[in-house]
C-alpha cells in the first residue's frame, strides 16, 4: 500500500510543536480589522459628540423652547407699560402717537403684537400712545391770497373744522384773514389739529357807501368825492390783517 503524506506538524528540538507559517498573518489581520473597526467607532462617537453640544449649545444660545406671553397693555399708562415689560423680559418701544379726546391722556393706544401671544425672551413690542395735546398743523397762506372755496378746501384737506365765515365789508367770496378761537391768526403758524377755524369774507358790500354818497350829485361833485377818497379805502388788501399774532 503506498504511504500518504504525515502533515501533521512534527516537534522541534525543544519538543514543541512548531507552529505553521499561515498562522500568524491570520492573527495579524485579524487584530489590524479590530483596530479599524475600534477606531472608526471612535470617530464616529466624536462627530455625535460634536453634534449633540453644538445643538445644546443653539438651543441654549437661542433660548429655544422658551417664550414669553404677551401682557395686554391697553389702557396702561406709559411708565406701567414699560415696566410691565420689562418685568416680563421684553423691550417696550413709543413707536407713535395718536389723539383722541374722549380717552385718557398718555396711555397706550395699541401695540404691535397682540396679547397673548408667545415671543422670545428680549422682544421689542411697539407702542401708540394717545397723547394729552393734539398735533398741531401750518395754517396755509389763505389770507389775502384765495377764495373762499379755495381757503375751505386747503383747509379741510389739513383735517381742520370750520366754523361760519365772518362777513366783512368787500370783494365777494375773498378772504381776507383768518380766525382760530377768535383770534386773528398769521400764515404759518401752528394751530392745534382740533382747532375750530373763520375765515373773514368780504360780502360784496365794498362801494354800497360810496355809491351812497354820490347819489343825487352833479357829475362834477361825484367826481370831486372819488378824488378825494384815499386809494387805500379801494384795495381789498386793506382789510387783511397785516402782521397779525400767531394765537399758538
Amino acid at each position: 500500500m503506498p504511504q500518504t503524506a504525515d502533515h501533521r506538524p512534527t516537534p522541534n528540538a525543544s519538543g514543541r510543536t512548531a507552529k505553521r507559517p499561515d498562522a500568524g498573518n491570520q492573527v495579524s489581520k485579524k487584530s489590524l480589522r479590530n483596530s479599524v473597526a475600534f477606531n472608526l467607532l471612535c470617530v464616529l462617537a466624536c462627530l455625535a459628540a460634536i453634534i449633540m453640544l453644538t445643538l445644546g449649545g443653539l438651543r441654549i444660545y437661542t433660548r429655544h423652547g422658551q417664550e414669553i406671553e404677551v401682557p395686554d397693555l391697553k389702557g396702561m399708562t406709559t411708565e406701567q407699560a414699560v415696566s410691565t415689560l420689562d418685568k416680563a423680559g421684553l423691550q417696550a418701544w413709543i413707536d407713535d402717537s395718536v389723539y383722541f379726546k374722549q380717552l385718557p391722556p398718555n396711555t397706550v393706544y395699541a401695540q404691535s403684537i397682540m396679547a397673548g401671544s408667545k415671543v422670545k425672551e428680549g422682544r421689542t413690542i411697539r407702542l401708540t400712545i394717545n397723547t394729552a395735546q393734539p398735533p398741531t398743523v401750518p395754517l396755509p397762506d389763505i389770507a389775502d391770497n384765495s377764495s373762499e372755496r379755495e381757503a375751505t378746501m386747503r383747509l379741510t384737506a389739513l383735517g381742520l373744522k370750520l366754523t361760519a365765515p365772518e362777513y366783512i365789508k368787500g370783494e365777494k367770496d375773498w378772504v381776507y384773514g383768518v380766525k382760530v378761537e377768535g383770534r386773528n391768526v398769521a400764515a404759518g403758524a401752528r394751530i392745534p389739529s382740533t382747532a375750530s377755524v373763520t375765515l373773514v369774507v368780504g360780502d360784496g358790500t365794498y362801494y354800497d357807501e360810496d355809491v351812497e354818497q354820490i347819489q343825487g350829485l352833479s357829475t362834477d361833485d361825484s367826481l370831486q368825492i372819488i378824488d378825494d377818497t384815499p386809494e387805500e379805502e379801494f384795495s381789498p388788501s386793506s382789510h387783511s390783517p397785516v402782521n397779525a399774532p400767531s394765537a399758538y
